[in-house]
């Protein structure tokens, strides 16, 4: 038999985009997870990653580079939470989420844990996952400040088959 595998991507929207602050349920990143024929796949813990900058071509983890570190994505955003593109069903909310260090230079780092409700990609199908935020009416530092969100590591996802074996994302 073929071993079940999960494979991650960026997805196509959302893109890059300007939002003013205060804004509610802003889509910051798309992740597709695509699953093998072989197995349905139980997502049950994903470590998301947010980045911040003072430009568009400077983004750090968690804080800005120097000489702007007053941006940091913690500062930003609210309620940040994973949402099934093609459903709009919340895959985690902050209730699951277990660690936060979006405020932690150079890891800026969220994980959200949900083994007891895990989110089940179909053998042969993809979805996308979406995070998704609310942005806080904090003061921007300068004309603009730029943020992020990606799955880091291959690592940051863990998935079960159909005989709870862990299975590692891969893209």
């Amino acid at each position: 038999p073929r071993p079940a595998t999960l494979t991650l991507g960026l997805a196509a929207t959302p893109g890059s985009q300007t939002f003013v602050k205060g804004t509610q349920s802003v889509d910051m990143v798309g992740i597709t997870f695509a699953a093998a024929q072989a197995s349905n796949l139980r997502v049950t813990d994903i470590t998301i990653t947010g980045y911040a900058g003072d430009t568009s071509a400077n983004y750090n983890e968690g804080v800005a580079a120097a000489p702007d570190a007053g941006v940091i994505i913690a500062n930003a955003v609210t309620n940040v939470r994973l949402v099934e593109a093609e459903s709009g069903n919340t895959i985690a909310g902050v209730d699951k989420m277990t660690n936060n260090q979006l405020s932690v230079s150079d890891t800026g780092s969220m994980k959200f844990s949900f083994a007891s409700s895990p989110w089940t990609i179909p053998a042969g199908a993809t979805k996308t996952m979406l995070v998704r935020v609310d942005l806080t009416n904090n003061a921007v530092s300068g004309t603009y400040d730029y943020y992020s969100f990606d799955i880091n590591t291959t690592t940051d996802v863990t998935a079960l088959d159909s005989s709870n074996n862990t299975i590692n994302a891969f893209n």
